[in-house]
């Protein structure tokens, strides 16, 4: 928001690269609302789940975690051996020895290097697992991270007091990176030649059956990061002429509310904002107004 400093129409791929920044500089925070805008404008693009991991690994938030990493596995199941990698990670941070060492594993098939041997070893043999009714508890070794990163700077003035430091503040990193932090970097959505573009957000009315956010599914996919900023791109993205016309705007936005800090980050909204929403219900009811028409009982 303007308040915020906010660049207005701020793209998915726009969102990832600032979280990267943020990621680079240890503002966890601030990485963790950049990543949930990417996904909120293009939920298809799978390394946006899977950067967003890996800031809830640096958090040990394990569940989190496994949940942003098997998202990625589920938008490309094919070769995504980052994804496998630090799905794994969140798994033994959890104490889920045997999942965790089968993701290890399929990570290692995939092609990855020696920093998975290592997590291999450090988990206990098959026998101590939790399989066998007379084995030791799951190890409880925390997953360990490329860096030690700092603790996000509480007065970082695009999060606008939207997110409390005291509700996401990150754990200190494990003192054993690996060797080769490669899978425990943010990860460029840069396509490659042969793969197909995504559509932008604004393109997502001709396919939502297959890519649109489903508004049952917001709660979920924001979790705690829905900031000012957040709120204002996507209000402002529904609200563009190429975004097409259609409650299914509205269906969305009666999403949003169900998630965690809305009633806080409705606050913020300025007039630009507000003008959009305007617009998008002025444009549902004149939908439903043309369809009763045709059932001639307008």
């Amino acid at each position: 928001m303007s308040s915020c400093g906010h660049s207005h129409g701020t793209t998915a791929a726009q969102a990832k690269d600032k979280g990267n920044v943020a990621f680079k500089a240890g503002n966890l925070n601030l990485a963790l609302a950049h990543y949930t805008t990417a996904i909120s404008l293009d939920p298809g693009e799978f390394t946006y789940p899977l950067n967003r991991s890996l800031v809830h690994l640096k958090n040990k938030n394990w569940k989190d975690a496994e949940k942003d990493a098997s998202l990625s596995l589920r938008l490309q199941p094919e070769g995504n051996v980052k994804a496998l990698f630090r799905r794994g990670l969140a798994r033994k941070g959890a104490g889920k020895v045997e999942p965790a060492r089968k993701d290890f594993l399929d990570a290692k098939a995939t092609g990855a290097g020696p920093e998975v041997d290592k997590e291999l070893a450090d988990l206990p043999p098959p026998s101590a697992t939790p399989d066998d009714p007379l084995s030791p508890p799951p190890s409880s070794t925390p997953a360990p991270s490329a860096e030690d990163a700092p603790k996000p700077s509480p007065t970082t003035s695009r999060l606008c007091a939207a997110i409390s430091p005291s509700s996401s503040t990150p754990s200190s990193a494990s003192s054993t990176p690996p060797s080769d932090d490669s899978f425990m970097k943010a990860v460029s959505s840069r396509k490659l030649e042969t793969e197909k573009e995504k559509p932008s957000f604004a393109a997502k009315k001709t396919q939502r059956e297959s890519r649109a956010l489903n508004p049952s599914t917001l709660p979920q996919l924001f979790q705690s990061s829905l900031t000012p900023d957040l709120l204002s791109d996507i209000v402002l993205t529904l609200g563009k002429p190429e975004a097409g016309r259609g409650s299914w705007k509205v269906e969305l936005l009666k999403g949003l509310k169900e998630v965690r800090r809305f009633d806080m980050v409705v606050g913020f909204l300025v007039e630009e904002e507000k003008s959009a929403l305007i617009n998008i219900f002025d444009d549902a009811r004149k939908e439903l107004d043309d369809l009763a028409a045709v059932w001639e009982i307008a």
